[in-house]
Parts: C-alpha cells; structure tokens; sequence
C-alpha cells in the first residue's frame, strides 16, 4: 500500500457485524453506503464477523458448517470485494465460538483469503489473526505509516483472554525491524477487545450520577467518560469489557512512541476517541451488525485519515446508518429488540432479578387485593 501524493491514507473500520449464515440487508447498506462515501485506501475487519454460538450455523449437520461459514464472509465482504477495496480482517471472541479444524480460524482465514484484495499474509500459524501491514510514503521511499492487525484473543472464565505474552514480543520485533536508522514509524492499532487502559481515559462515579455505566468484576461500579480526556464522543452504552488480565500490551506500545492509536470493537454501544495521557489515543467503533444487539439505526463504522506528513495528526469520525441511510430499517421489530437488549450477561441477571422482583410486587398487591376483597 502507499499514499498518494496530497492525499490522506484512509482507512475505514467495520466492527461486529456478529451475523449468521444470513447477513443482515441493513448491515451490507450501511457498509456500502460508507464505502461510497469514504472511498477508503483500507478496510480493517475488527472481529466478530460471525457468530460461532448460532445454532443457524449448525442445523442439519455440522458438514454443512464449513460452506455457511465461507459463504456468511463471503456475503458481508462483497460490498468490499465489488468496489476493489483492500481489507484486512482480524478475529474477535465470537468468530470462532465452538469452531475448531475446519471451521476455526486457519479455515476462516482461509476463506477471507480466497476474496480478491485480502491483505492478511497468511492462513497459517497459531495466530494469522495478528499482522503488520506498511504503507509506504507517496513517492516510495520510505515506510510512512505501520498499520498493527492483532489478534485480541476471545473469552477466558467470567471476563476476556488477553493479548498474549508472545504476541507482544512479535508487535517489538516488527516494530524494531521498521525502524528506520533507530526511528519508529508511526503505527495505528486494531483489535477487536479493549485493554484494560480503556477505563483510564474514564472517571469513577456515583450510582446517581447521569449517563452512568455500570461495570463489573475488576472495574466493578460506576463510570463516565472523562471530559478532558474522552474528545469525541457519540455514545457510552456500556461498560469496557476488557480482559481480567493486563500482559502489558498497552505498555509495550508507549515504549518507543511509534503507535499513536488503537480503535477497538467489541463493545456494540460504545462510540468514542479519547487521548490517553501517556500519549496514545484509545478509540472505539460501534458494532454494525443489525441481526445483535447494537444502538439501533447509530450503528456505525469509523473512519481515520491518516495524513502522510505526519499521522499523529490525523482525524476520525464515525459514520452512521441514521445520517447514510435514513431511519428504515429492513426489521423493526427486530431492530427495536436488538437495541434493547441487556450487553452483557451482568446486566441480563440484574435486569432479571429486577423484572422478578416487579412481578412479585403485583402478585403481592392482587393476593392482598383479593384477600381485603373476600374479607
């Protein structure tokens, strides 16, 4: 890849479609409809194309699993593959969810790498989710922008796998080998999970505070965005569901300057940019799929142009279905269940216990009713 002359590299971000064997109509229009309107150099996959738990993905025998796979990235990707647009996919905690040989992740890349344009160097190894992409300077001379596709693990216990301890040291090989004369060059990171440094561009806060979240486990209580940190922000609907576990990747990128951001997925309801203090920015892209949960017709993708002369400077934005597409969607009913749904398995049993505890209270007051009644 390279830049053109005069022009920013632009790199388009799709995260968590998290679809079946079907793709949702609304998702391929708004990836379309993004394409056309960015024209992008670059289109990053962040995980989360599928869904591995669907059951769809199975029915009638696990031999037919294989081609629903192929054809579900397949169908999400032919917006990308039509216009000749260069992409690069990565995976998320649901992509391979119960899948393993054929239908796992050296198969998944497989099947992406069969589409024109697939940039991922290989279907092989134990991750060929993680990779370099370089892009080079408009005349050629020079490596002007690093772009890191890793591989953000999936789910471990009660939270998330993190990034691990031999991934970290292939980012510094990778990184060390760019330098040129002992200069890094700039770099921009995608995954598809938050680090844990997510919640340091965030503040801790009351339970009655507005447009809180509440979080769980290690981060357990209730938050908000950071004003001086959190410098764009679309929406926070819920908590940063990054892993128990910190191996130091954040660390890891801070030591030599050279990664200016990280966007991430995985959090459907999240939207926002922030500068971290130590001096990379932490971003996020919502998720676009419209057969998950999501924030209804503000699903969306993101966009970074990154200008050659110097990338720190860059600028993103997200754009969303409501602004490319209008507020129709295929599935309403659908779409309004998907919007209101609990964002993880914490809200869901509290959300629960909740809902048993306002039945309880009518079945309460008619048995008193009656009862005063038969008196």
């Amino acid at each position: 890849m390279r830049f053109t002359s005069g022009q920013p590299f632009k790199i388009l971000q799709i995260a968590d479609a998290q679809d079946g064997p079907v793709i949702a109509p609304d998702t391929l229009k708004l990836i379309a409809a993004a394409l056309d309107k960015v024209q992008p150099d670059l289109v990053v996959l962040t995980g989360d194309q599928v869904k591995g738990y669907a059951a769809s993905f199975r029915a009638k025998g696990a031999a037919q699993t294989p081609g629903r796979i192929r054809k579900a990235l397949h169908d999400l990707l032919a917006p990308v593959v039509e216009r000749g647009v260069p992409f690069a996919p990565t995976f998320g905690n649901h992509d391979t969810q119960g899948f393993s040989g054929d239908t796992g992740k050296r198969a998944q890349m497989g099947f992406y790498k069969e589409l024109p344009g697939c940039l991922a160097p290989t279907a092989d190894g134990d991750d060929p989710g993680t990779y370099s992409l370089p892009v080079a300077s408009a005349d050629g001379t020079r490596i002007a922008l690093n772009v890191y596709v890793i591989d953000s693990q999936g789910g471990e216990g009660t939270g998330y796998a993190p990034v691990k301890p031999e991934q970290i040291d292939w980012y510094r090989a990778q990184r060390d080998a760019l330098a040129d004369g002992g200069v890094p060059v700039p770099s921009i990171v995608f995954q598809h999970i938050p680090v844990p440094e997510y919640y340091e561009v965030l503040d801790r806060c009351e339970k009655k505070t507005p447009g809180n979240i509440r979080a769980y486990r290690n981060y357990a209580g209730y938050w908000k965005p950071n004003a001086d940190k959190v410098y764009q922000l679309d929406y926070m609907g819920e908590s940063v569901a990054c892993p128990d576990v910190n191996t130091g990747e954040f660390a890891a990128m801070l030591e030599q300057g050279d990664v200016f951001a990280m966007s991430v997925g995985h959090d459907h309801k999240n939207s926002w940019a922030a500068h971290h203090p130590a001096g990379m920015d932490l971003c996020y892209c919502p998720g676009s799929g419209f057969n998950t949960y999501g924030p209804g017709i503000d699903r969306a993708v993101r966009v970074f142009e990154i200008p050659e002369e110097n990338p720190r400077d860059y600028k993103t934005y997200t754009l969303r279905f409501r602004n490319l597409c209008g507020k129709k969607v295929v599935h309403p009913f659908l779409n309004f269940i998907n919007a209101n749904t609990p964002t993880n398995l914490d809200d869901a049993l509290r959300m629960g216990l909740g809902l048993l505890g306002i039945l309880a209270g009518i079945g309460a007051a008619i048995a008193a009713a009656w009862y005063f009644l038969l008196r």
